[in-house]
């Protein structure tokens, strides 16, 4: 029994005072209650007494920092507080006695976000968006042109915004708390991108129209400008959704296609794809040699107008053909294989060309003139040759090649070795350097040769003739004729042959080979037959039945009749047919018997051939089998029916007695049950007669006979017993009903002990066996105990006021019941192993468990328990906030603890212990890191176990950081302050990490990929915990020079390279200011011709997206090529067609002289007709040369001001 004290607290008089008072100290009278911008709380009221001692004032039921104030305060400014509702309570008092207290709520708005910052992506449809969050929000919204388009979970600070096209694009970010809205900040971005189409292919079809393919960079354009070789195309713009072009056949040359996609106003970067059309080569080139005669003839269509036609043989030249020829005979020496190539001319375009090959073969034949096969199978041939040149004559003889072949060239007579008999083909192919002529053909025929050295015999004792011979040649078949008609016909390789049964008398035999349709000559010899001969393998038998049984196999030769001998007299059945084989008696008396068999044909009779075999008696009859006494014994009869040696009894096959031949019954002894067979015979000499039988069976097996059966503690039931029987094979042993696990037992088993058995009654059976038989059951009837609950222990908790009892079931129970006390405390179903008791108190408890199956019950078991634990509280909560401050809450085991103790990190707090009801604890702000709380209820001395958990007060967060991008490098600056003593500081890019720095770092160099907008955070870590700070945005606009500028001058040309230093999307190439070409980015070089000598200033800048790099700059002076004076029209010829192209140029509007200063011969500085003249004088008049350079080529030494672009005769 547990006794609870009761604790009675004695209250102050003072505070009951209080309580009185408070009605007579009047109340404030609160006139405003508002939030300045900066969230500090302004509160003013009216005092309702000028005797305050002092006024408490509490921020939503917490005193706020200052409180108490002056009993004369009159208002109240707090400090900054967090945004949302917040109610203030305003309470005045007078010594003790307190007024009603009075409240007022006001709402301190959400800061908004900071310095936003807005940029279009520069290759994408995409705006970068940055800011600076004042609070830690729950969420942030974004609105594009007053729609929104994100809510961001958390205080993020930056977010891409996918655009849905180019254009101008308004922006508004507020951040989000408990339902709070900040005021909204504000930014506009214009995207102009338009991604620019990718050509997938260009390619030029047969019909010289240019096939352009491409993939589209955005679903949306609404049109595709294209230009080819920079004139637009006549179906442009192209719609929006075009993805290939086919032009209209274009002239042969390169050109250029240029493909511009535009959403409205914004247009994307041009892409231009190159493709060379081809002089399209001549087609339906035929190559076709004539057949008889040595010319290949070549012909073709012409698919455009050409200046020339060139034709090759194997890669050599062969002809040039005007443009408008079509054909052409190529002449041979002989027959030659050879690939012909047509290529067409146009000015500087040469065509594919069009191709064939052909073989010319033709060899003239020969001319036959005879081809003969001798008698000795030999063939001859003659004939005449078709020319001269053959190099070889291949000659096959039925289609294989005769030996010798090929013959020489100059063959015109063949003969053979003797060929096989039959008809023969012979071709005959001349050759002429490996071609070959068409076949010149015959046929002969070679005879077949006989069969030789024909034997014909006799054999001995039959009428079978054996002819045997030799071949004379690998025949088909071979005939064998006896008398003059054919007998047989065998397969061609036979060499002998039997001729059965040919009948008494003389034979004349021919063998002829066959082949085909060839038959050779008769071979020929002649037999006589005068023998009969005798049957062999004679059997004979007598049946039971006494009837003979003969058997035998007939002699080669055709018998008139057999004649069958019986003990010496021919038998009345006699003779039997010619063809008979066996014989069968009539009854014959019982005893030995002679037989013969003797065949004939007319007067003469073969030799006998003879056999014997004795007749059986007959059986004995009315045989009889029944069991008799004692048990296993069995008694046979039977009536004899002749009058025996001996009578033989056999049991299931083996002879068990032989009796006097007057014996009618016989008792056997069985070695036990059993189904037994019995067979009787009489016998007479050494044959006995057909079996008599009679079945018993026998089925008795003793039983054996219990002499004691009991059942142990144990649960094992002994049985012994006497055997009815020394024979048993076996015991079966069944425990009710059912076979034991080791039975059977051997036979000779007299005692069983069981395994365990299940509590409760059980029947023993025992039932011996012999074979399939099986005696009468002997049982006996046992009852054994149910098992007690074994290993029964009581343990108390140290948590709880609960006891656990545990066990283990020794079997499985119907139910458990548990007492404690002497008293019942619960009865459980089953077969449990445990159970939870919940005691009132500490002290001293005895328990009791037995177990119960049916009508069984098992002993009891017991054990003792001893309660002494104050239980723990169980924590429900364990946080800490971003102001380092622990909240941790509990649920208490029982509600009379003394007191509660708090210890952090194994130090009690200052507060502690709290009091015994308390369910929860906020710490003192912790220092950043992890941190042990534990919660420590006692009574009295006695403490309950600690309920720890752990919490980790956050790091302070960088602060004051700023980001600032170089001019002339993709580098940005980062600066902050540390808020605290951190183990490193992380620097993020746009979202991922790019460097971790050491925890005392304040700065740091950011090397970025390129141009862009970059949103950095800086985080404090410390141990696996970070504080990210609020960030900021820089936007890198550098884009470097090109390098290694370099311009060079060729003639009226200006050459200028460099190297990329990046990879540019554009390159921009200026000449004096003025844009001169865009190139594409990859472009290291550009060639511009110049107008005149004077000096130019280039700029080479790289574009990246919308940015222009820094200028690269060189200066350049046109040089004059080399030249010779007089040469007007630059043919490398100074001569009248010189004066005529310079007075078509002066007065017909011809030309341009290529070079200028090649026109003025007289150097004065100008091209007239004074230089017209100067011309004529020097070529018919022996006037004076050109002024240098003349003849050879050279300078312009004088430095006319005519200036000379381009020379060719002086620049190959």
């Amino acid at each position: 029994m547990t006794t609870r004290h009761v604790r009675t607290i004695a209250l102050p008089a003072a505070l009951v005072l209080a309580g009185v008072l408070s009605a007579q100290t009047p109340p404030v009278t609160i006139n405003s209650c508002s939030f300045s911008g900066t969230r500090n709380a302004h509160i003013a009221w009216t005092n309702g007494s000028t005797e305050y001692t002092g006024i408490q004032i509490s921020i939503d039921d917490i005193p706020a920092p200052e409180s108490p104030l002056p009993g004369t305060a009159a208002s109240y400014d707090s400090a900054q507080l967090g945004p949302g509702e917040h109610t203030f309570t305003l309470r005045p008092f007078i010594g003790i006695a307190y007024a009603e207290p009075r409240s007022c709520a006001a709402t301190a708005e959400l800061p908004p976000p900071v310095n936003l910052a807005c940029a279009a992506a520069p290759d994408a449809w995409a705006a970068e968006l940055a800011w600076t969050n004042q609070w830690a929000y729950s969420s942030v919204t974004i609105l594009r042109d007053g729609f929104l388009v994100a809510t961001l979970a958390g205080a993020p600070r930056a977010y891409t915004d996918a655009l849905p096209a180019p254009g101008v694009y308004a922006y508004e970010v507020r951040g989000t708390l408990s339902g709070f809205d900040s005021a909204a900040v504000a930014c506009q971005v214009e995207n102009m991108f338009v991604s620019a189409v990718t050509i997938a292919s260009i390619a030029c079809s047969a019909s010289r129209a240019a096939a352009l393919a491409w993939t589209n960079g955005a679903p949306n354009y609404e049109g595709i400008e294209l230009a080819i070789d920079g004139a637009p195309a006549p179906q442009s713009p192209l719609p929006g959704d075009a993805q290939a072009y086919d032009s209209a056949p274009l002239a042969p040359g390169p050109h250029t296609l240029t493909l511009r996609p535009f959403i409205g106003i914004y247009r994307a970067e041009p892409v231009a794809a190159d493709v060379e059309v081809p002089l399209p080569p001549p087609s339906g080139l035929t190559c076709v040699p004539a057949p008889d005669a040595w010319t290949i003839r070549l012909a073709w269509a012409n698919e455009w107008t050409y200046d020339s036609l060139v034709l090759t043989r194997d890669g050599a030249a062969l002809a040039t053909l005007s443009g408008g020829a079509v054909s052409y005979d190529d002449a041979l020496p002989g027959p030659e294989a050879h690939t012909y190539a047509v290529h067409a001319v146009l000015g500087g375009l040469t065509s594919l060309p069009a191709a064939c090959s052909a073989e010319n073969s033709y060899v003239p034949p020969i001319a036959l003139s005879s081809c003969a096969i001798a008698p000795d199978r030999s063939a001859h041939l003659s004939w005449t040759n078709g020319v001269a040149a053959y190099t070889s004559i291949r000659l096959l003889i039925d289609g294989a090649p005769a030996p010798g072949s090929p013959l020489p060239g100059t063959t015109t007579t063949y003969n053979s070795a003797p060929l096989a008999p039959g008809m023969h083909a012979f071709a005959l192919y001349p050759s002429i350097d490996g071609y070959e002529g068409s076949a010149t053909l015959c046929s002969a025929t070679a005879v077949l040769p006989e069969p030789y050295d024909l034997a014909c015999t006799v054999a001995d004792g039959t009428w079978r003739v054996e002819l045997r011979w030799f071949n004379g040649w690998p025949y088909d078949q071979v005939a064998i004729t006896r008398n003059g008609a054919v007998l047989v016909t065998l397969d061609g390789p036979a060499a002998s042959f039997d001729d059965d049964l040919p009948a008494l008398g003389s034979h004349v035999y021919q063998v002829i080979g066959i082949l085909g349709a060839q038959s050779s000559a008769p071979a020929g010899c002649e037999a006589a037959v005068s023998v009969v001969p005798s049957v062999t393998a004679v059997s004979c038998d007598i049946d039971t039945a006494r009837i003979a049984h003969l058997a035998w196999t007939n002699g080669d030769a055709r018998y008139e009749g057999i004649d069958i001998i019986l003990d010496g007299a021919v038998t009345a059945d006699s003779p039997l047919p010619p063809d008979a084989a066996s014989y069968m008696s009539a009854v014959l008396a019982p005893g030995p018997h002679a037989f013969a068999v003797r065949p004939y044909a007319g007067a003469t009779t073969a030799e006998p051939a003879a056999c014997a075999a004795d007749a059986p008696p007959p059986p004995p009859y009315g045989a009889s089998c029944a069991e008799t006494e004692p048990f296993w014994r069995v008694q046979i009869s039977w009536s004899n029916a002749f009058a025996y040696d001996a009578v033989k009894i056999v049991r299931n096959g083996a002879e068990i007695a032989t009796l006097p031949g007057d014996a009618i019954q016989f008792v056997d002894a069985v070695p036990g049950p059993g189904t037994y067979a019995y067979l009787i015979y009489g016998t007479l000499g050494p044959r006995g007669s057909e079996a008599l039988a009679c079945t018993i069976e026998i089925a008795f097996v003793p039983p054996v006979a219990l002499s004691s059966c009991a059942a142990g503690d144990a649960r094992i039931l002994h049985a012994v017993w006497e055997n009815g029987a020394a024979g048993y094979e076996g015991i079966e042993v069944l425990i009710d009903g059912a076979p034991a696990p080791d039975s059977p037992l051997p036979g000779g088993a007299t005692a069983y002990a069981t395994a365990p058995l299940d509590p409760g009654a059980h029947t023993l059976t025992l039932i011996p066996f012999i074979g399939t038989f099986r005696a009468e059951a002997a049982s006996c009837e046992e009852t054994t105990i149910l098992p007690a609950p074994e290993s029964f222990a009581c343990a108390p908790s140290d948590v709880s006021w609960d006891v656990a009892l545990t066990w283990t079931a020794a079997w499985e129970y119907g139910s458990v019941t548990i007492a404690r006390d002497g008293l019942p405390l619960a009865t459980l179903p089953g077969a449990p192993e445990s159970y939870i008791d919940s005691v009132p108190g500490n002290g001293t408890y005895t328990y009791d468990v037995y177990a119960s199956l049916g009508t069984l019950y098992s002993e009891t078991v017991r054990c003792v328990a001893v309660m002494s634990t104050v239980p723990p509280v169980t924590i429900d909560a364990c946080s800490c906030n971003a102001e380092r401050i622990a909240h941790v809450a509990w649920t208490g085991a029982l509600q009379i603890y003394d007191g509660i103790e708090i210890a952090i990190d194994g130090a009690v707090t200052a507060d502690s212990p709290l009091p015994g009801a308390a369910a929860s604890y906020d710490s003192p702000a912790l220092d950043p890191g992890p941190h042990t709380i534990a919660v420590r209820p006692f009574i009295g001395a006695e403490r309950a176990r600690d309920a720890e958990c752990l919490v980790t007060a956050p790091p302070i967060a960088p602060a004051d950081m700023v980001c600032r991008a170089r001019a002339g490098a993709w580098i940005v600056d980062l600066t902050w302050t540390n808020m605290w003593t951190y183990d490193s500081v992380t620097i993020f890019r746009n979202g991922e990490a790019v460097a971790t720095l050491p925890g005392s770092s304040v700065s740091y160099a950011d090397e970025v990929p390129g141009l862009g907008m970059y949103a950095y955070i800086a985080a404090g870590n410390l141990g696996d915990m970070s504080a990210n700070a609020s960030g900021c945005i820089a936007r890198v606009t550098f884009v470097p020079a090109p390098e290694e500028l370099a311009c060079t001058p060729l003639g009226m040309q200006a050459h200028l390279a460099w190297r990329n230093p990046i990879a540019y999307d554009e390159i921009a190439v200026l000449r004096d200011g003025a844009v001169l070409a865009v190139l594409p980015g990859s472009a290291v070089s550009f060639d511009d011709t110049l107008a005149d000598l004077a000096s130019h200033e280039y700029v080479v800048a790289g574009v990246l997206g919308v940015q222009t790099g820094a200028p690269a700059m060189c200066t350049v002076r046109a040089t004059d090529v080399p030249f010779v004076r007089g040469d007007v029209n630059a043919d490398g010829a100074v001569d009248i067609a010189d004066a005529i192209a310079l007075l078509n140029y002066l007065f017909r509007g011809g030309r341009t002289p290529p070079c200028m200063e090649s026109a003025n011969l007289n150097d004065d500085g100008a091209a007239d007709i004074a230089d017209a003249i100067y011309a004529l004088t020097y070529l018919f008049r022996e006037g004076q040369a050109p002024k240098a350079p003349f003849p050879g080529c050279g300078p312009d030494s004088t430095g006319g001001g005519l200036g000379c672009l381009s020379f060719p005769p002086c620049t190959k």
